[in-house]
């Protein structure tokens, strides 16, 4: 068995000077960052530092494939769904964005997850059937309703009601897939 790793990355908060509510997007990717923060989640500012970040912590571990990557961010629902890497939007019509992603591909273990971690995403299911299908036919997975956080704790909107969607190129369906373990202090102790 090859080795793998995992991958956290969170949309800087750059960005948030264009949100409605520019504190409350602050706040939860500022939260969300320290939520991973013992995973080493970082941040990235567009598609290009979200590509070569991803890229330099594969060659940093050896050249291990990519297990499980936590996508973080803002995103937005309904008929225009949408989920920022940094600053760039990418939504199912993200063509030149979605194309970057393909540079990744050969990165993903065989039996890879990406989580986007971004309110409503999981609505669009067009979205992430485009996602999948740029980063080689990974398992990708949105959730239906707003994803909180505190820092502490994490709610991927599933307690509520809300549905993870899990789409494979051209197929979607609902699961109940864990996230990635969040790691401790004790994790860094050692």
């Amino acid at each position: 068995m090859s080795k793998t790793i995992d991958i956290f990355v969170i949309q800087n908060t750059d960005s948030c000077s264009k949100a409605i509510d520019k504190d409350n997007c602050e706040g939860y990717l500022l939260d969300l960052l320290g939520y991973y923060y013992f995973n080493g989640a970082v941040t990235v500012t567009d598609i290009w530092s979200f590509i070569g970040t991803v890229t330099t912590k594969v060659m940093m571990s050896g050249g291990a494939k990519i297990k499980n990557l936590v996508i973080g961010s803002h995103g937005h629902g309904g008929p225009g769904a949408y989920f920022r890497i940094g600053n760039d939007v990418i939504d199912h019509a993200s063509t030149k964005e979605l194309t970057a992603l393909t540079l990744l591909k050969p990165f993903f273990a065989k039996d890879a997850d990406v989580f986007i971690l971004a309110c409503h995403t999981g609505q669009s299911k067009i979205l992430l059937q485009r996602v999948s299908k740029s980063l080689g036919g990974v398992r990708v997975h949105g959730y239906t309703e707003c994803i909180e956080t505190d820092g502490f704790t994490l709610d991927d909107g599933t307690r509520d009601g809300g549905d993870q969607i899990l789409c494979v190129l051209g197929k979607c369906t609902n699961t109940d897939q864990q996230l990635p373990e969040k790691a401790s202090w004790l994790k860094w102790a050692r």
